[in-house]
């Protein structure tokens, strides 16, 4: 097992992606039409975006890739600054609330 960070309190590699699988908690769930935007403001790290249904695409800010999510997809937010969701085809989205407490520190998680 890898430690994110020595702090107390802060999680390790597996608990975050344990975390990361079995979310069961939705802090926002809200619908989008296909072409409308939604914008996340602020710092958003850590936070899970969920498509329930339809089909989205993210980009969030410092980040070269931009992101496609069909129905059952989710995608883990890695950075700070705006999030930017647009609706491909009406969808409905659910963040989760954040899985990690600031500040953020250590190596980020990086996914096959």
């Amino acid at each position: 097992m890898t430690v994110i960070t020595t702090k107390p309190n802060w999680l390790t590699q597996t608990e975050i992606l344990y975390r990361v699988v079995n979310q069961p908690e939705v802090k926002e769930d809200f619908n989008i039409k296909q072409g409308d935007f939604h914008f996340l403001r602020g710092d958003h790290r850590w936070e899970i975006i969920s498509c329930a249904e339809g089909m989205i695409w993210i980009t969030q800010k410092n980040d070269l890739k931009d992101y496609v999510l069909k129905s059952g997809q989710a995608l883990l937010i890695t950075n700070p600054g705006l999030v930017s969701i647009k609706g491909l085809k009406d969808s409905q989205i659910q963040i989760s609330p954040t899985l990690q407490t600031p500040p953020y520190k250590g190596k980020l998680l990086s996914f096959p």
